[in-house]
């Protein structure tokens, strides 16, 4: 569940920390076997934050990078709207996410219609910041082979903060901090 609620900044506001992995989805298992996660399994994982997750994930499709990608670009929308946009476009609907056919109806919405371009903060912005927002828009592309990576993100953010004249538009990959920082966020 990538959130803004998950992400912390170190106290040298140089790196980024995430935290809360309990309902982290895996790939492969320690021995390299590949885990299979039922449709109905993964539906119970994303129970919770009805407004984070990929249109493909509540479509039955695997668990993949491209659904991290998509809850980031969200956290980017939402820091650079001032709102969450998926509230904005499904609020009118009056489903209630505390309820699990409330969270389905949300998410079900969120693949169906949801276009950050149809935000009107997106609009508003639109003019004078249409670069960074394209990277947005990549990120939140709903079909996952269409949206954007991580990297070309990366790699486009940092193109752009040497055009507006950035002071450092490229930092290097960090590393972890050195001891149990994970901790200090149970």
């Amino acid at each position: 569940d990538l959130s803004e609620e998950n992400i912390y900044l170190a106290e040298s506001n140089s790196r980024a920390l995430l935290a809360d992995f309990r309902d982290a989805c895996f790939s492969q298992d320690v021995d390299g076997q590949d885990l299979e996660t039922s449709r109905r399994g993964l539906l119970e994982v994303l129970s919770s934050s009805a407004y984070n997750h990929a249109p493909g994930m509540v479509s039955g499709m695997p668990h993949e990078q491209a659904d991290n990608v998509w809850q980031l670009g969200l956290v980017f929308a939402r820091m650079l709207l001032g709102g969450d946009p998926v509230r904005r476009q499904v609020q009118g609907d009056g489903f209630d996410d505390t309820t699990r056919q409330g969270r389905h109806m949300i998410r079900k919405a969120v693949r169906e219609r949801f276009s950050i371009s149809a935000d009107p903060a997106f609009q508003k912005l639109r003019a004078e910041y249409a670069d960074v927002l394209a990277i947005v828009e990549g990120m939140l592309e709903k079909e996952p082979s269409r949206r954007w990576s991580a990297e070309k993100a990366r790699l486009r953010a940092e193109e752009i903060a040497e055009i507006r004249g950035c002071k450092s538009a490229h930092h290097p990959t960090p590393t972890a901090p050195p001891g149990d920082w994970a901790g200090d966020f149970q």
